[in-house]
């Protein structure tokens, strides 16, 4: 299973000479690496547009979901 790891950042802010990023993910589930790649490309060209706009930026990766059966010792 794969999702979509976001880092967004604000290029401009009142008062703010360095962009402020924070973290962040789509929470959406993918089977494939395949299908998580066609939902990030499909996401990007909907909204580069109003985020060129607005100053934002925005990385986007599809990663593998984390194990969630950790186990302490």
């Amino acid at each position: 299973m794969y999702f979509i790891q976001v880092m967004i950042c604000f290029l401009q802010l009142a008062n703010s000479t360095t962009p402020i990023c924070f973290p962040s993910a789509i929470p959406l589930e993918y089977k494939t690496i395949e299908e998580c790649k066609v939902s990030l490309d499909s996401l990007i060209e909907l909204i580069n547009e109003d985020l060129k706009g607005r100053k934002v930026s925005m990385v986007m990766k599809c990663v593998p979901v984390p194990n969630k059966n950790i186990t302490s010792i």
